[in-house]
């Protein structure tokens, strides 16, 4: 994947729309992967999104397969005016944005 996709907005998984661009991490055999996604839904308190592309080569999933995560495992990438430089904007358990 390389350099990150800047994709932050103010927004809650509750108002996205399918296509949207999101961030999940998802923790496997002990590591941190970072998938940049299509958001598909959140229902029922799990996000589901399409992968676009990652950020390691020995990734486990593949481009445009489908994964689902927990809201506190999904973020936007930028500036939200707090800081000088782009960073993880992680959203809450309940799929608002962390303040």
């Amino acid at each position: 994947m390389g350099e990150r996709i800047v994709n932050y907005r103010n927004i809650t998984l509750q108002s996205m729309k399918s296509g949207d661009t999101i961030y999940i991490q998802k923790n496997e055999s002990g590591c941190a992967y970072n998938y940049f996604c299509k958001f598909i839904e959140f229902k029922e308190g799990i996000v589901k999104a399409e992968i676009i592309s990652y950020d390691k080569i020995y990734c486990k999933k593949g481009i445009h397969e489908i994964i689902t995560a927990r809201p506190n495992k999904c973020f936007l990438w930028g500036n939200d005016g707090t800081l000088t430089w782009n960073h993880c904007l992680w959203f809450d358990k309940k799929g608002g944005l962390e303040k």
